[in-house]
């Protein structure tokens, strides 16, 4: 077993304990929890396993252990009962991808992602405590090389953090889906000049983009759905927002393509 890269008990509903023996499998890159919903306690000494590069995980525990510095990606699956992640993200110094989905009991990352400095892709998904303003005090610790960014089912988000202009020259996808409370974009989004995809589905509070002209040079895919006021603005030639967008390559309303002839 010493030569075991992958170990995946994905979707095991019986299993509610690992054994530290595990953090023995010196070569394992791969450990996958996702699913295993009666999981109640994480081998104390997973930090050891050096070459961990992915990790999956659904767990009842209210924290997690500190993971290897080696770990490149980290998601955190319907762990209900989860917290805090200070313990973890103080040493994931290297982590590429953080991914959080319906863990509704976590409603803060202060002060963890501060140790993030190499992240590219953060995501979250379905934490309806998760409050991301609260993290605003001291912006300078943010990461500043993120180049995807997911808000999907997030109904504390009332406004895009300002924490998000760390990354503006970096920042190429940003999605933001069924956040029902957002009811505005920030006027620093005119600033993100690597933007590729700008996507904006099921908030129907948003009832304008930025103010000023939406002057992204690089930005190729443009797609509101399901935002009624949003989409009203944005009806080509006659919406008040029209001028905003109509120099984006692809632009879906209600994922209907409009046409390029009005580019």
């Amino acid at each position: 077993m010493k030569h075991l890269r992958l170990l995946d008990l994905r979707n095991n509903c019986r299993i509610q304990k690992l054994p530290n023996s595990i953090c023995k499998l010196q070569n394992l890159q791969t450990l996958a929890l996702c699913g295993c919903e009666k999981l109640e306690e994480l081998p104390k000494d997973i930090r050891y396993l050096i070459r961990l590069r992915i990790f999956l995980v659904t767990t009842k525990k209210n924290s997690l252990p500190g993971c290897p510095n080696s770990l490149r990606f980290l998601r955190l699956s319907n762990c209900g009962n989860l917290e805090s992640l200070v313990e973890t993200m103080q040493v994931c110094t290297s982590l590429r991808v953080l991914f959080i989905d319906n863990c509704g009991g976590l409603n803060s990352l202060l002060p963890t992602l501060k140790f993030l400095t190499a992240l590219e892709a953060l995501l979250f998904e379905n934490c309806e405590k998760l409050d991301l303003i609260e993290m605003e005090d001291n912006q300078d610790d943010f990461p500043t090389s993120l180049r995807a960014l997911a808000f999907v089912g997030l109904p504390q988000l009332v406004a895009i953090p300002d924490w998000i202009k760390r990354s503006t020259k970096s920042l190429q996808i940003l999605y933001i889906e069924s956040c029902p409370n957002l009811t505005a974009l920030p006027e620093w989004l005119v600033n993100l000049e690597s933007l590729r995809r700008l996507k904006i589905k099921n908030c129907p509070k948003l009832s304008s983009l930025s103010k000023g002209k939406l002057c992204l040079p690089t930005l190729r895919s443009f797609i509101i759905a399901e935002c009624p006021e949003l989409i009203r603005r944005c009806q080509p030639e006659i919406g008040e927002d029209w001028h905003m967008i109509a120099h984006a390559s692809k632009i879906y309303l209600d994922d209907k393509r409009i046409k390029k002839a009005y580019n």
